[in-house]
């Protein structure tokens, strides 16, 4: 069986900047591209982190704390 493909291995940010670039305004997005790329995938790895993270359906939510 083969296994399925993980989000991030689906996740393309270099084609996600080239789409979303002109539709936000980004002129000059070459400057930029390196480190936009860099931090979409340092996104998506820290998402997959919280994501992973095993949960009880029965878990209940953190207090909220105010300072």
């Amino acid at each position: 069986m083969r296994s399925p493909l993980s989000e991030s291995e689906l996740f393309d940010p270099d084609a996600l900047v080239t789409a979303m670039a002109p539709l936000l305004g980004f002129g000059a997005i070459e400057d930029y591209r390196a480190g936009i790329v860099a931090n979409l995938k340092l996104t998506v790895a820290l998402a997959e982190l919280v994501i992973s993270f095993p949960l009880d359906d029965h878990e209940e939510p953190a207090e909220v704390f105010r300072a």
